[in-house]
């Protein structure tokens, strides 16, 4: 097994935390577009991170972009996320 650096480990960790705020702020963004420019900002940070895609997907469900709903839930379910139960909800409708 391989062991990180301990400072490749560090900016992990501190994308980690700068793509949950852009998440938090989509969570909490009132406009389906400016939540879309949240969202992907979290996950250009940190291509890892499930709730982010999948927000992401929902709110284009949200705004009526059902292609790009479709498209990103498709990669939410693609990444072997615990809850892909409800992407594939979407994506039946």
């Amino acid at each position: 097994m391989a062991l990180m650096p301990l400072t490749s480990l560090h900016a992990q960790q501190g994308g980690r935390e700068a793509a949950r705020r852009f998440y938090d702020r989509g969570m909490q963004a009132k406009s389906l577009d400016h939540r879309i420019e949240l969202f992907r900002k979290a996950r250009e940070i940190d291509p890892t991170f499930p709730d982010a895609l999948y927000q992401l997907g929902r709110t284009y469900f949200q705004k009526g972009d059902y292609a790009h709903a479709a498209a990103t839930l498709s990669d939410f379910i693609d990444q072997d996320s615990v809850d892909t139960r409800t992407a594939r909800l979407y994506l039946r409708n």
